[in-house]
């Protein structure tokens, strides 16, 4: 059976262009597919960055943190000056408590002069010490021809005992100023006993003759 020429032109006619007339059909449902993917891709991207969203805490202000922070450092000033402030004030108050209690158990201290006060204890010390400042007398003192006067105070303490000698008033030269020191502590070996501690003072010569 022979097919005439006009029918295998239409076959062919229908076979090359079927396609183009199923193109548009075929793209729109291709177009549909991508556009329901695309919509899919963003929900799915919105619930990502909701979440990531609600998991991280939301950023303080820089502000409000230097805030706090000067508040503390506020707070820290305070308590250290409280502290200093309690440190000072403790060794004021162990400082009147070792006054107090050096006042009240000190000895009461005599004061005597040699030449206004007359006791035997007194005596007994001018002889010692006057004996002393001629045997201690420089001899550079006596080739310059120094001479003067020394004021000394010492203590005489426990009845037995020599305590602080110091030059109340100067000679003018610092030669016999250190030798009637000198003497003093010579002399204090020959000191008798005294029933109270005892401020001495006492005026030492120094004579050219």
């Amino acid at each position: 059976m022979k097919i005439s020429h006009k029918k295998q032109a239409f076959i062919l006619t229908c076979l090359i262009f079927t396609p183009l007339l199923l193109f548009p059909f075929f793209n729109d449902s291709f177009e549909k597919d991508a556009k329901a993917d695309n919509k899919m891709n963003l929900l799915v991207a919105h619930f990502v960055v909701k979440d990531n969203h609600s998991l991280t805490p939301p950023a303080k202000s820089a502000p409000q943190k230097e805030e706090k922070i000067v508040k503390k450092s506020k707070k820290i000033e305070k308590t250290q000056k409280k502290q200093v402030k309690k440190e000072r004030k403790k060794p004021e108050k162990l400082k009147d408590i070792k006054e107090a209690l050096v006042a009240n158990s000190a000895p009461q201290i005599q004061t005597l002069m040699i030449g206004k006060d007359n006791n035997e204890f007194l005596r007994a010390v001018k002889k010692a010490v006057d004996k002393a400042t001629i045997d201690t007398y420089p001899r550079q003192a006596r080739q310059m021809r120094l001479s003067g006067n020394v004021l000394v105070e010492f203590t005489w303490l426990d009845g037995s005992r020599l305590g602080f000698v110091r030059v109340v008033q100067s000679s003018g030269h610092k030669i016999l100023d250190d030798t009637a020191i000198r003497a003093i502590k010579r002399a204090s070996k020959d000191f008798p006993t005294y029933e109270r501690n005892v401020k001495v003072t006492h005026k030492l010569r120094y004579n050219i003759s």
